[in-house]
């Protein structure tokens, strides 16, 4: 992420994770028990006593299933652009790490009442109450997953090196093809429109 009005945070120290060592050497640690993990925080690959075995490190690593060239912006019969992938994902797999300008919640209401006057699309995402992520300008694809009421991805943030990063993962395993969505209503930033998702339970906003 590129900080407006401040400098990004370097190198804060990561809690050392109590994890233990599998005795099987093809498998590796810091799973579901590592306590970093339990507060959405990657270990330090500097620190981490699993060293090489840490699997707490995703974002960092970007060890997705479906790297960013294997995903695919096309243009939506009623919802602008999309986001599909090109390739399967297993559940819980991060897909791609959502990036653009962090600013101030003051410079986002200028930025929609200059910059992004009279547009309906926003690439807003709130990044940490005080903060939000614009990727309208500078932005990963991750931008283009449209809204859905029954999504197939879910967005996380995790603290990495004392700020957060923010990924979009697979809530199911997803088919190549398929085109991703989250719900906006939990993270996404400005006003409500109606919903064109097309699901079963659409709410309507």
């Amino acid at each position: 992420d590129i900080f407006i009005g401040r400098k990004a945070k370097r190198h804060i120290e990561v809690p050392i994770c109590h994890c233990i060592m599998p005795d099987n050497p093809d498998e590796m640690a810091c799973r579901e028990g590592c306590l970093n993990r339990s507060m959405l925080m990657e270990c330090s690959p500097h620190h981490c006593p699993m060293r090489s075995r840490c699997s707490n490190q995703q974002i960092q690593n970007r060890l997705s299933s479906s790297s960013d060239e294997n995903l695919e912006v096309f243009r939506t019969p009623f919802c602008g652009f999309g986001l599909r992938t090109k390739v399967d994902i297993p559940r819980g797999a991060l897909v791609t790490e959502y990036r653009g300008e962090v600013i101030s919640q003051e410079e986002c209401r200028h930025r929609m009442e200059t910059m992004y006057g009279g547009t309906q699309n926003y690439y807003f995402l709130n990044y940490d109450g005080k903060e939000v992520v614009d990727a309208g300008r500078k932005g990963t694809d991750a931008r283009f997953a449209n809204h859905s009421c029954e999504p197939n991805c879910y967005i996380e943030k995790w603290s990495v090196g004392g700020e957060y990063r923010i990924g979009l993962y697979a809530s199911s395993a997803i088919r190549a093809g398929t085109e991703l969505t989250y719900d906006y209503r939990f993270e996404a930033f400005g006003a409500m429109h109606k919903c064109m998702c097309g699901a079963n339970k659409c709410r309507g906003t």
